[in-house]
């Protein structure tokens, strides 16, 4: 099977309201679990303030569809693909969608990949997504690990 990976960044049109955006986020979270384990995409989702930034990887085909659903989506605005490349292995092959909010848990990872601010889509590029979501995809799993 042919993999990519693409990684885009858009305006959340989820608003301001702390419980609404959360709510929005969870469903986001919980309809793309559904649909790309269906479809044999994985990837990971990032929320920080008011941008989404995620990997998403999978069959050509599965991955555009994606896309396809995403620039249609009113959640989302001004949705820029940051980069698209042919994989031999998946980076987020145990998430069918990870993610969630930025989270003081998460605050080293984010230092570490320059981010002491919220995520600047400026300074976003597919390399530098797929790695701060992969740490954040580890640091998830650890936590899950201990919890268990």
């Amino acid at each position: 099977m042919h993999l990519v990976q693409t990684a885009y960044h858009s305006r959340s049109r989820l608003g301001s309201d702390h419980r609404v955006m959360l709510q929005g986020l969870r469903d986001i979270l919980s309809i793309a679990r559904d649909r790309n384990g269906a479809t044999g995409v994985t990837g990971y989702l990032l929320y920080d303030r008011d941008l989404f930034a995620q990997v998403l990887e999978g069959p050509r085909a599965a991955v555009e569809a994606v896309m396809k659903s995403i620039r249609a989506d009113k959640r989302h605005d001004t949705v820029l693909v940051l980069g698209h490349r042919p994989v031999l292995t998946r980076d987020f092959g145990a998430w069918s969608m990870g993610g969630g909010t930025r989270s003081i848990e998460q605050q080293e990872v984010y230092l570490r990949h320059g981010f002491s601010q919220a995520l600047d889509p400026i300074r976003l590029s597919l390399p530098k997504l797929v790695a701060l979501a992969g740490d954040l995809a580890r640091l998830e799993s650890q936590r899950r690990k201990i919890m268990a």
